[in-house]
């Protein structure tokens, strides 16, 4: 019996005893991990897990229960305990499963050949990085430790609503951690590339090479002088302002009244450059996937559209309680865990300014490279963050800027956007441009 018809077979067994509604998430796979530190390996682990969570529902009372024994045995007992527990609950009326819904795409997220690259070629690519990241600078004299991983993972859902799907994805990295020391002042730098597909990660040289930039540009940085000034956030720091948003249009978040956008829908948030999609259907995505953890299909949305809010993101219970359907956005952390909300490849859309030329119109700025902690309160949209980077004087980046912290209100801080660069990288799930925002408060000595 292969997996499929296993989670099949589940459904109708729970359906049998006497339960109203039935859900079945299988998964199994395999992965890779190892790390190197001067030059030697520090540790590997290579593991196989697969495992079943089910959902019973009777009568709008939930019971969820999960096993790593696939046995037929463990599986008739697994329902048994299932059914049983789930008369036991309290009730809810959102307590419900999504039906079929529309075709499911076909998505390049699997690479077979990451499983047939001899190990010591991986290993060679974390010794690789390490050695290039030290090499870059003479200020790099200690090495924080290099890292591989890769794994593949098939996954397999049904439910009594009659979703019966699966699909295959793979996903590798490798990353490196080099330190700039000098005179008793240490300044780490890291970098890291990642992909569905092992011919698309970026070459050691290049991760190595940021790397080593980082800890070297940001050695022995110093706090500036409190107040207010133009803010240039690198694409890589300004992840942290999409956190904030994505904290405020979980589905649930909104439903509870505690969201700062709520009651938002199709209005202005950001200033006009400012687009944002979710895409569960972005071809080699790091987060795309044909299906979201309920089985929905996935989509490309439009979240926010030149500045105006355009939806939340809901799975099937969190848009049942708000009065609409799932957004396809349903994330398990695993077989073991229930259904929650979150984004999958979640996206600024570039603009059309050099990152350079934002640079060369300020007098007297910021550029952050790197935000430490803190975030946006999800209620309120109040801001805070401490952050790294360098000052910008007469359109010239100078000198580190260390132990500051950035704070404002959301809305202020996205309507004060003035300028998006053209530098996006889908490199990571969650994802942007370098972006300027006019005017932002400071905080230093």
């Amino acid at each position: 019996m292969d997996y499929q018809e296993i989670v099949n077979y589940l459904i109708k067994q729970i359906q049998k005893k006497g339960a109203t509604a039935a859900e079945a998430f299988l998964e199994e796979g395999r992965t890779l991990q190892m790390r190197v530190r001067d030059g030697d390996i520090e540790s590997m682990q290579q593991a196989t897990a697969k495992g079943v969570g089910l959902r019973v529902f009777s009568q709008g009372k939930m019971a969820f229960v999960d096993s790593s024994n696939l046995t037929p045995q463990a599986l008739d007992s697994l329902v048994e305990k299932g059914v049983a527990l789930s008369q036991q609950t309290s009730y809810d009326k959102y307590n419900i499963l999504p039906k079929p819904g529309p075709k499911i795409a076909s998505i390049p997220i699997y690479d077979p050949s990451i499983s047939k690259i001899p190990l010591e070629d991986k290993v060679n690519l974390a010794k690789k990085v390490e050695k290039l990241a030290l090499e870059y600078h003479q200020l790099l004299k200690k090495s924080g430790g290099s890292n591989y991983f890769d794994g593949e993972s098939t996954v397999y859902i049904a439910n009594s609503q009659g979703i019966s799907v699966n699909y295959k994805e793979s996903y590798c990295s490798f990353g490196v951690e080099v330190i700039a020391e000098d005179k008793g002042i240490m300044q780490p730098g890291w970098n890291s590339s990642s992909s569905r597909f092992f011919s698309e990660l970026k070459t050691p040289e290049e991760v190595a090479g940021i790397a080593g930039e980082l800890a070297v540009s940001l050695w022995n940085g110093k706090p500036v002088k409190s107040q207010t000034a133009s803010v240039v956030f690198d694409r890589r720091a300004g992840r942290t302002f999409l956190y904030g948003i994505l904290s405020a249009i979980n589905g649930e978040r909104v439903y509870q009244k505690a969201s700062f956008l709520q009651n938002m829908i199709n209005k202005p948030i950001a200033s006009e450059l400012i687009t944002i999609i979710d895409d569960g259907t972005l071809p080699r995505g790091l987060n795309s996937r044909p299906v979201d953890g309920e089985g929905v299909a996935t989509s490309r949305k439009l979240i926010v559209d030149k500045g105006v809010l355009k939806g939340y993101l809901y799975n099937t219970y969190s848009a049942a309680k708000a009065g609409t359907t799932s957004t396809g956005n349903a994330t398990r952390g695993g077989y073991s865990s229930l259904p929650s909300i979150g984004p999958h490849n979640f996206f600024m859309l570039a603009g059309e300014t050099n990152p350079d030329d934002m640079v060369k119109e300020i007098k007297e700025g910021l550029y952050v490279l790197g935000t430490q902690g803190g975030g946006a309160n999800p209620v309120n949209g109040n801001f805070s963050t401490g952050a790294i980077g360098l000052w910008i004087s007469e359109g010239k980046k100078t000198t580190p800027v260390a132990n500051i912290t950035l704070a404002g209100n959301m809305f202020d801080i996205l309507k004060g956007i003035d300028a998006v660069g053209n530098d996006l990288e889908l490199d990571r799930s969650i994802a942007c441009p370098t972006f300027r925002v006019k005017q932002l408060t400071i905080g230093g000595i």
